[in-house]
């Protein structure tokens, strides 16, 4: 059996202007895939009752009728126009997000099916957020169903009795720039993103690949990572971000870590890459490993309050170069489906001049 899923999200917006995919996965704004919905013809098997059914076909036999019922309340925002019980469903679910992703699994039951559809779908997104320098993204790209803040934060602060002035900061979800901003974006990042697409294809079908462990690895660490970026709190965020890098180094803990990075980056030991601190490469991947989530996830760190953004942001910097490196030169790779791969995968071969 084969099931389309479909899951709203907040996206960069490219599949406005042009189709878009990233693999298997559809990218669509929600008019393009309402207009492409066909709704059902005779009731699916359930254990519904007849009665049901026929309310539910009544109420859906009209399709002209009710997207555009649908449609006019996405434009109108309004409250006091009447939408059918399944029309209203269609509404609710989509009246958040601009985007819809689309993706078709085989081989699997229901339940599992639509586990295996939204893990790609976050993994298409979290790819999308990788062609940025910031690990907001992790944030602004997601589907509907993740916890996510308000998109208004408001902050209320007295000293001395007197109230300040009320602080606020917006949560900006999906993309806020110029199509056409959007568009360059992934045309200067298009060899990723089909990278990651061949990534995605692989866990749908894995013996399509010589390489799937390894795809499977670095969907996993990709995960972690984007997990750890959209974490609110700092200390949770540098245990996933870790985490993620121990995963994509074939669990080689801070040595694996540290090797991983230093091959990918074409670094030393010695170098100095926190220079307002004089921290070297090897002292960083130390900070964020045994200082950081070892003793954080062992409970050596008992003060809840402790800071942790220093640690956080060199991990998201250092986590999001790998999973950039690591992709693209798994993409050619032919070598061995070994775990720990990715702490000597080749460089990508040089373009001729």
């Amino acid at each position: 059996v084969m099931f389309t899923h479909y899951h709203p999200a907040w996206t960069l917006g490219v599949e406005a202007t042009k189709p878009f995919s990233i693999g298997p996965i559809k990218f669509l704004t929600r008019e393009q895939w309402l207009a492409s919905t066909v709704l059902p013809t005779m009731p699916a098997p359930s254990i519904r009752t007849k009665a049901w059914y026929a309310q539910l076909w009544n109420l859906m036999k009209d399709r002209y009728e009710a997207l555009k019922r649908i449609l006019f309340h996405w434009k109108s925002k309004s409250s006091d126009v009447h939408v059918p019980e399944v029309h209203d469903w269609v509404y609710a679910a989509t009246k958040e997000t601009p985007s819809v992703l689309r993706v078709e699994v085989t081989g699997s039951e229901l339940t599992l099916s639509k586990l295996r559809s939204r893990f790609a779908c976050r993994t298409a997104l979290d790819s999308l957020a990788l062609l940025f320098n910031d690990g907001k993204y992790h944030r602004q790209f997601g589907l509907h169903d993740e916890p996510l803040q308000p998109t208004c934060i408001f902050s209320l602060v007295a000293t001395g009795g007197k109230l300040w002035v009320p602080g606020s900061s917006l949560q900006i979800r999906g993309w806020i720039g110029p199509p056409t901003q959007a568009n360059e974006i992934v045309k200067h990042g298009q060899h990723l993103i089909d990278a990651c697409g061949r990534v995605i294809n692989v866990l749908f079908n894995p013996k399509s690949s010589g390489k799937s462990q390894l795809a499977q690895r670095w969907a996993n660490a990709l995960s972690w990572i984007g997990d750890g970026c959209r974490e609110l709190e700092d200390a949770k965020a540098v245990a996933k971000i870790v985490s993620g890098l121990d995963i994509l180094a074939g669990a080689g803990m801070e040595g694996g870590i540290r090797k991983m990075l230093l091959h990918l980056t074409g670094s030393k030991d010695s170098d100095i890459i926190v220079p307002a601190l004089g921290l070297t490469f090897e002292k960083v991947v130390n900070q964020i490993f045994s200082f950081g989530r070892s003793q954080i996830i062992h409970g050596h760190h008992v003060d809840p309050m402790m800071r942790f953004n220093n640690e956080r942001s060199w991990s998201s910097a250092l986590a999001r170069i790998a999973l950039r490196e690591c992709v693209l030169r798994w993409d050619p790779y032919t070598g061995p489906d070994d775990p720990k791969a990715f702490q000597t995968i080749p460089p990508l071969p040089q373009k001729a001049s």
